[in-house]
């Protein structure tokens, strides 16, 4: 099992210069990889973070920046790139998933090639309004107990493999605190072994030696174990709602053991930032 790592600000531009580069100069003066982003958005309780809505639109608008500048190298009529924001699933949600999820994404490869220009400018300029929409409705709550859990697991269980390209570079690229957590009790109770699809065994691991225990019983989360596509991952704003000096390495933990156990080798896991640090960081560090 590969050590848990928090990767630092300068360790993630470091790997996506690399990332970045590896088009040599005949595919430059060809049509370009096609490009597929996806963002995941969790609407939980981390939404009462100081500025949370704030830092999850500069981290979607920097993606699409980045999505802009691959789609214009295909000179916009070569381009079949696809940009996707998803919001996570709810027990019971408080916005229109379904039309907001359509209305955030846009897919070139479906556009007549005189009309991709004009359709990618018409989704920017709406872009900044819907996600001010989503917050706003997202965001009514002034407490814990006014927000429900998001399903990652299913996300990945019973969606993600149709979102991934196999010819393309997937960019997979998750706005979360790190947890798993999800009201429903088939979720709570759904488990193979000391694996579960949520956090409820995280107040199992409690005192110095967790990691021992951890490792010993083989707690952690189930994987998902799909014909899942190459994908660079990107877990933003892991963030403790406890104040134990052990908790972001715990998330981060398992985090990082259930992408290498599906086989997402390439990923990053990011501790939360202030607004400040994250506005430094993401013109350089975003997909």
């Amino acid at each position: 099992m590969k050590k848990a790592v928090i990767y630092t600000v300068t360790g993630l531009v470091m790997l996506l210069t690399f990332n970045a580069c590896t088009n040599n100069n005949e595919e430059d003066m060809e049509v370009l990889k096609v490009q597929n982003y996806i963002i995941l958005i969790d609407l939980s309780d981390r939404l009462l973070a100081d500025n949370q809505a704030g830092q999850d639109i500069a981290v979607i608008k920097s993606a699409f920046k980045r999505f802009t500048n691959d789609v214009s190298k295909n000179l916009f009529v070569n381009s079949n790139d696809k940009f996707a924001v998803h919001l996570l699933y709810q027990e019971k949600p408080v916005l229109n998933y379904d039309s907001l999820n359509n209305q955030l994404a846009i897919d070139l490869s479906l556009l007549p090639l005189q009309s991709k220009k004009r359709a990618l400018q018409q989704f920017a300029d709406k872009l900044d309004t819907l996600l001010q929409v989503v917050y706003s409705q997202a965001c009514s709550g002034k407490s814990h107990a006014d927000y429900q859990g998001v399903d990652i697991w299913r996300f990945f269980n019973e969606s993600l493999q149709y979102s991934l390209i196999d010819s393309a570079d997937n960019h997979l690229i998750i706005l979360t605190d790190g947890y798993f957590d999800f009201e429903h009790g088939r979720r709570e109770y759904y488990r193979k072994k000391h694996r579960y699809a949520s956090s409820v065994f995280y107040s199992k691991l409690k005192g110095a030696n967790w990691k021992e225990i951890v490792e010993e019983m083989d707690y952690g989360l189930i994987p998902v174990i799909k014909p899942f596509s190459k994908t660079t991952v990107l877990v933003a704003g892991i963030n403790p709602k406890n104040t134990m000096l052990t908790e972001v390495d715990k998330l981060t933990y398992f985090w990082d053991k259930w992408l290498n156990e599906m086989n997402f080798s390439n990923h990053i896991i990011l501790p939360k930032t202030n607004a400040k640090q994250w506005e430094r960081m993401l013109p350089e560090t975003a997909y």
